[in-house]
């Protein structure tokens, strides 16, 4: 069991009869590998100032990486641990 979050009172979580879950299905993971192997990619690209092609999961996401690096918050240190943490997926 994960510990109660900080901040939220313990009387303020569903009980976990309430919750609904599912059972992950080989085709249901392997999709979501797919895609976040194409948004690594996309990052890449975008940090090597290719614009990103098409649609990428949506297109307001794929539109957004293609500025991430003129963005004000952005870091490349904080980029390339995205792009770390993204790729230790696939």
């Amino acid at each position: 069991m994960l510990p109660d979050p900080v901040g939220v009172p313990s009387q303020g979580l569903p009980d976990v009869s309430d919750l609904n879950y599912f059972t992950p299905t080989t085709s249901w993971l392997e999709a979501r590998v797919k895609k976040i192997g194409l948004v690594a990619a996309a990052l890449e690209g975008s940090l090597a100032g290719e614009p990103v092609q098409g649609k990428l999961i949506s297109e307001r996401y794929g539109s957004g990486l293609s500025v991430l690096t003129s963005h004000p918050s952005f870091t490349p240190s904080g980029a390339d641990a995205l792009l770390d943490r993204l790729r230790s997926f696939v």
